[in-house]
């Protein structure tokens, strides 16, 4: 029996294991009528769009081509997954936002939205007035906050996950915290927020957030021409940690986003945060590195792991998983021989040495390789 002649139900199990790779799924799509129809949900199920041709294509389809398509879709991203510069990746044309408005009105199962760079009189032009069908899980954005966008968002009071993706925005601060004041339906559900430490400082006082991540803090640690200002960066760490002891509910798993070879100013804020006791109840440390996508800039594991002292910034009763791993772009994938080089070079190659100053750690990985609970040495034979 030949693939294209598979039951329906086989197809569309196979089509279920393939469906993070949306290439793969529609090349099954267009074998034949047989495999389109079985695997079409699919493909629509999780859309991802990252340019101008892309977005008008879909909404051609949700409005026009075939409306009910638009029962399929759950997950829309337009633009990257991980952004946090505003002057990379895809941005989003004033033109097109009335074609996208239209789309948002038809989709009733949506659960993910996630929207690119855009000016803020097209982030306006889109949310003005907007009535949508949907309730969302999760919303992700990179750009300003606006009077329309907070009227959206208090119409989704199921959101529980909230990224807002670039360095510099939302600069509005007396906005948003006037409106979670005065808006209890706005982020009430939140649990999980990714934004810079300006935004979480807002955040977490005024919604029960216990899962944080904070894009790159160490970016503000940076002056233009000398590196690192130490008496700025010590306010500004010491301003980032403060805020941390004001959370609504404790904190029980952060992630710090750095850029490789910065000299790893994540490990100087954690333990600052140790000493201030301010993630006393954090049982999950994840690091993500951002390397340059060109090979001969990126920093060698020397570079990665300089400054962290054999990770003696980690002493915490609580924490059970410490990660660090790279955030996008092209996979940083040192071979295990030198990770496990370093780890021996600095007493840290079984987890015994790891719980010393954290009891409860269960499970450490650095870039994909696991530490080993203990070391397995040939045996010698007589």
């Amino acid at each position: 029996m030949g693939f294209a002649k598979l039951p329906s139900e086989i197809l569309y199990k196979i089509g279920q294991i393939m469906a993070n790779d949306s290439h793969s799924v529609s090349s099954l799509c267009i074998v034949n009528k047989w495999t389109h129809q079985s695997l079409a949900t699919l493909l629509y199920r999780s859309v991802r769009l990252g340019s101008d041709n892309s977005v008008s294509s879909f909404c051609d389809t949700i409005t026009s081509l075939n409306p009910g398509y638009s029962n399929y879709v759950v997950d829309l991203w337009i633009g990257s997954d991980w952004c946090i510069d505003s002057k990379g990746g895809y941005r989003l044309q004033r033109d097109i936002v009335p074609q996208i408005r239209r789309v948002l009105q038809s989709l009733v199962y949506l659960k993910h939205l996630s929207l690119p760079t855009t000016t803020r009189n097209a982030l306006n032009l889109l949310f003005a007035n907007l009535n949508v069908p949907f309730q969302l899980d999760s919303f992700a954005h990179r750009g300003q906050l606006s009077k329309p966008l907070l009227r959206f968002l208090e119409g989704q009071p199921s959101i529980t996950r909230l990224g807002c993706h670039v360095l510099i925005a939302w600069t509005n601060d007396t906005l948003l915290s006037d409106a979670l004041k005065s808006k209890p339906n706005l982020f009430k559900n939140l649990r999980e927020l990714e934004s810079p430490d300006c935004i979480a400082t807002i955040l977490i006082r005024a919604r029960p957030i216990s899962n944080l991540t904070i894009i790159e803090p160490a970016e503000l640690l940076y002056n233009s021409s000398d590196g690192i200002d130490s008496v700025i960066a010590d306010f500004l760490t010491n301003s980032s940690i403060h805020f941390l002891t004001h959370a609504m509910v404790p904190i029980t798993r952060i992630c710090i986003t750095e850029k490789a070879g910065r000299g790893n100013l994540w490990a100087q804020f954690i333990k600052l945060s140790w000493q201030r006791r301010a993630l006393h109840n954090m049982k999950e440390l994840c690091i993500l590195l951002r390397f340059p996508p060109e090979l001969d800039k990126r920093p060698v594991l020397k570079q990665v792991f300089s400054n962290l002292n054999s990770f003696s910034c980690l002493r915490f009763d609580a924490l059970e998983k410490f990660e660090i791993a790279q955030a996008d772009g092209l996979q940083y994938n040192p071979p295990p021989s030198e990770i496990i080089n370093w780890l021996d070079s600095h007493n840290m190659g079984h987890m015994s040495s790891w719980r010393e100053h954290n009891p409860m750690l269960r499970s450490v990985i650095l870039y994909g390789y696991v530490i080993p609970e203990v070391i397995y040495q040939e045996s010698v034979l007589p």
